[in-house]
């Protein structure tokens, strides 16, 4: 199985990178000189070397892997995120395919016939209709991811963006393959185009192929009124209900009739994200659908969830006493964006999630302390004095079953927290499994950054467990986080990073191996701002060998990584846009049909 700590890998890899070096070579050769036919030392036979003596079936081999080497379905299944600014990145896959329908005839002939690379059909401009309307003839009856990317109407420009005319012209040209959708991400971002995407998605009937479903509407509001009239339409039934493959489930700022959509059930991979108040389930449609998905690994809440209970008794919420709770015992990733502490505590506790490895927050700027103190009790229930049914025999798995167990964590994401530095420390101290560390400390208190090269101190646990590193009778020590592989950080100053690392290097155990990998945000726009900063990037960290161990330096890696600034905006997300390749040129506009096979 593929490590979740680093980014994904294509199953296919090995056979993708073998692929780009031959079409690499193959491209040589088809823009080369022509090679006559070389005579070979068997008898009678001459072996033609150049481009058109590959059989069909490698090359579309070769195609097929080469365009999926950077499937933009690698890391999440969904495309759109509620983060402002932010904008789906281009389709290598289909340049790629472009690309080798363009080297010469035979390639064309191949390429058009392989149905597998004009599945992608991503629409983000006007130009892209007609690129749509060809892929979709070319693609057959392959299974389709389709992306639709609209603008409001203050944003549009005529005959370059897509507004409500150009997305009915788009519906009107995919729905008739609906039975093919494999994933449809569609984003609207004012009331006129939402009302063009209920009408088709209420009236174009089952999508038997879904897995992966993913809706965004959100908008900047003028005024009190234009939110009320957008949020008193009641939400439509979509698909006709009929969604039988679905898997994957994205709703950022959409509702759906939650009490009446039966394909809320047995997801893997569920998100909500932007709701307001009004529009959210209550706590019991909420519990009904995670109860639903038994099988759920992925839970995203971004500004979202059941709605607050508020003493009617239609919204309320189970209380301490209650059970059994809310059991997803397969669920791994945990993701958590703008929700208030008690809200969160409120949430998180009634989950029963002991199989979390993966977690990340970005929290508003208030004190989770309490969060972080349930965090704590959670991890305190799972130690060795916890009761259990062998040892109380009353209680059931329910009982027992913890709501998170911080020491089982791999990798954590902090982009935004606040807490008591005593806190902060003792969380870090309750991640010894971690491997994997991604915070941005300039959305953490000031100062924090210190607790990383911390050196554990454990007398207590000295005495329970006996530690074969240390006396009897002198306390046990440890570096904070001892199996930290990664650590991706933002936010610090160059001498902040070298303090750390000097730190963690000091508390080092002589003869420990462990080599880390530090990712720290910076661009080459930035040299000269911080020398420290720009001399780490350059030369990378060298541990000094310590006495008493044995072997050469050892050395942290240290590799760069920059993303565009976060803004924290109270009015609204809106994506920016980005062209993408350029449209179909009058070659690429054939009909397939000419092409005669070999």
């Amino acid at each position: 199985m593929t490590s979740k700590l680093t980014p994904p890998v294509n199953k296919s890899s090995a056979i993708a990178i073998s692929s780009q070096m031959l079409l690499a070579n193959l491209l040589q050769d088809a823009w080369g000189v022509p090679r006559p036919l070389t005579k070979r030392p068997m008898v009678h036979t001459l072996i033609p070397t150049g481009i058109d003596s590959l059989p069909v079936e490698l090359l579309a081999s070769v195609f097929i892997n080469g365009s999926a080497f950077d499937c933009p379905y690698a890391n999440s299944p969904f495309l759109l995120k509620p983060d402002k600014g932010y904008v789906p990145p281009p389709v290598p896959c289909t340049n790629f395919a472009l690309t080798a329908s363009h080297v010469c005839r035979h390639w064309r002939q191949v390429a058009l016939r392989t149905h597998q690379l004009w599945t992608t059909i991503h629409v983000r401009e006007k130009a892209h209709i007609s690129r749509a309307q060809e892929y979709l003839a070319r693609c057959a009856t392959s299974h389709m991811d389709i992306l639709i990317d609209t603008v409001s109407l203050s944003d549009h420009t005529p005959g370059i963006t897509l507004y409500k005319d150009e997305l009915e012209q788009i519906f009107n040209i995919i729905v008739p393959s609906i039975k093919f959708w494999r994933s449809f991400h569609l984003k609207v971002c004012d009331n006129e185009c939402k009302g063009v995407a209920r009408q088709y998605l209420s009236t174009c009937g089952g999508a038997h192929s879904l897995v992966t479903l993913q809706l965004y509407h959100f908008e900047q509001f003028q005024d009190v009124q234009h939110l009320q009239e957008t949020t008193k339409t009641p939400p439509v039934t979509i698909f006709n209900n009929d969604l039988p493959r679905l898997k994957n489930l994205s709703l950022i700022g959409v509702n759906l009739p939650w009490d009446r959509t039966p394909f809320l059930s047995e997801l893997d991979n569920l998100q909500f994200a932007l709701h307001s108040e009004k529009v959210r389930p209550t706590y019991e449609e909420w519990a009904g659908i995670l109860r639903k998905c038994p099988g759920m690994r992925t839970l995203t809440l971004h500004y979202s969830g059941p709605k607050e209970a508020t003493g009617v008794p239609a919204l309320a919420w189970p209380t301490a006493g209650d059970e059994p709770g809310i059991v997803l015992r397969q669920l791994e990733d945990l993701n958590i964006t703008d929700l208030d502490p008690d809200y969160l505590c409120a949430l998180v506790g009634d989950l029963h999630i002991p199989a979390v490895t993966r977690m990340s927050l970005n929290l508003r700027e208030q004190d989770f302390t309490p969060f972080v103190d349930f965090l704590l009790a959670a991890a305190e229930s799972t130690s060795a004095d916890a009761p259990t049914p062998a040892t109380v025999p009353h209680l059931t798995a329910i009982h027992v079953n913890t709501p998170l167990a911080l020491s089982r964590l791999q990798f954590l994401a902090i982009h935004g927290m606040e807490c008591e530095y005593s806190k902060w420390v003792a969380l870090l101290r309750a991640l010894p499994a971690l491997r994997y560390l991604d915070a941005d400390f300039s959305r953490i208190p000031a100062g924090y950054y210190k607790a990383i090269g911390l050196e554990e101190v454990e007398e207590s646990t000295r005495r329970k467990h006996a530690c074969k590193t240390c006396p009897a009778d002198k306390p046990c020590r440890s570096m904070i986080l001892p199996r930290l592989e990664v650590f991706k950080v933002s936010g610090l100053s160059g001498q902040e990073i070298l303090q750390v690392l000097w730190q963690r290097h000091q508390n080092m155990k002589a003869g420990q191996t462990r080599q880390e990998r530090w990712f720290i945000r910076w661009s080459e726009s930035k040299r000269g701002e911080d020398p420290e900063l720009d001399a780490l990037v350059d030369q990378g960290f060298w541990c000094p060998q310590r006495s008493g161990s044995a072997g050469a330096q050892s050395r942290v890696l240290v590799e760069v990584f920059d993303e565009p600034e976060e803004e924290d905006d109270e009015e609204g997300y809106e994506g920016a846009e980005e062209a993408e390749e350029a449209p179909l040129s009058a070659e690429d506009e054939e009909e397939d049909g000419s092409l005669e096979s070999e």
